[in-house]
């Protein structure tokens, strides 16, 4: 009998499986064919990596044990799901950008900032003549 832990063992090893075939073939057919598969070697990932980190019942991961090309099958549904793939990029990255962005300008201003002090100086410095 399988227990839980067992069950989720033999899926995450079930799906590495299928991502090193994957992986194999790419490799087979090329640099240009492995660029182009690149994107979809990464979501494959993603998908193990979703599994490997969630809780699965043992009856649902029974059941995709017994499914073939497991791998293929999710990404192909994520394929066609509403969702973005640029919507999941964009708070990421609007945060970082508001981050570097205000790291940039605050560091420009202490610039500014000494700069003006500088020239004020050689200014106070000029008039005293």
């Amino acid at each position: 009998m399988y227990t839980e832990e067992s069950l989720k063992e033999e899926l995450i090893k079930k799906l590495g499986k299928e991502q090193k075939e994957y992986i194999d073939i790419v490799k087979e057919k090329g640099i240009n064919y492995a660029i182009d598969n690149a994107y979809k070697i990464t979501a494959r990932q993603a998908i193990i990596d979703y599994f490997s980190n969630s809780n699965i019942s043992p009856k649902d991961i029974k059941a995709l044990l017994s499914t073939e090309n497991l791998l293929d099958d999710f990404y192909r549904e994520w394929l066609h799901y509403d969702g973005n793939f640029y919507d999941a990029l964009e708070y990421p990255i609007q945060e970082r950008l508001e981050s570097l962005s205000d790291e940039y300008y605050n560091n420009n201003d202490k610039n500014v900032e000494q700069e003006n002090k500088s020239t004020k100086t050689k200014n106070k410095a000029r008039d005293c003549r």
